[in-house]
């Protein structure tokens, strides 16, 4: 497998190249050390991403107060289940290559039609957004160089061609970690909801 690193500090700089079965085989290899709980780290143009959705500045304000939320994700040759704890919160299994099926997102009161396939050393979630219109490819990959960071790209798209991007890191936490995450949420969540 040859890995080509563009700048060292970005998750979307990766890329594999010559898709041979061997790489393949390698990327499948890579893709299961997404199986585990972690922990957002780094977030970019994340507000910027919300307005151009549509969403409400509340919610915007909301959602951004949740500093650190936790993402479960358990992936096996057939599906992908993800489960995010937070202010944002979504349970979500999906089966690969199969047609999409229909998700709500309680904040965002919206209902989305999600579809997942595998990508090198990840997989990508393809979500339309049925009241809005918007297109959004959410690639989860985790970084070759670092199987305990989990890199996540977001790109949503509008009928009328214009788009807008954020990207999160993530890095790996134990079950203690991930625990003292979801108090703070709990507590977080309260006070807004008191707002």
């Amino acid at each position: 497998m040859r890995v080509i690193m563009n700048d060292e500090s970005s998750c979307d700089a990766i890329q594999i190249a010559d898709e041979t079965p061997s790489v393949m085989d390698a990327s499948k290899c890579i893709r299961q050390h997404l199986n585990g709980k972690f922990k957002m780290s780094d977030i970019g143009d994340y507000e910027a991403f919300l307005d151009f959705q549509g969403a409400p500045w509340p919610v915007r304000r909301a959602i951004l107060l949740d500093k650190n939320p936790v993402v479960t994700i358990a992936i096996s040759d057939t599906s992908v289940h993800l489960k995010q704890i937070g202010i944002v919160w979504q349970d979500i299994y999906l089966e690969f290559d199969k047609e999409p099926i229909e998700n709500k997102m309680m904040l965002a009161r919206r209902c989305f039609r999600d579809s997942v396939h595998r990508i090198p050393n990840g997989f990508r979630i393809t979500r339309a957004d049925m009241k809005i219109g918007t297109k959004t490819i959410i690639d989860r990959t985790i970084d070759p160089s670092d199987l305990n960071k989990l890199c996540v790209k977001m790109t949503a798209t509008k009928e009328d061609g214009t788009s807008c991007s954020s990207q999160m890191t993530y890095y790996r936490v134990n079950q203690k970690q991930a625990n003292e995450s979801s108090s703070v949420k709990e507590s977080t969540f309260k006070n807004i909801i008191k707002w």
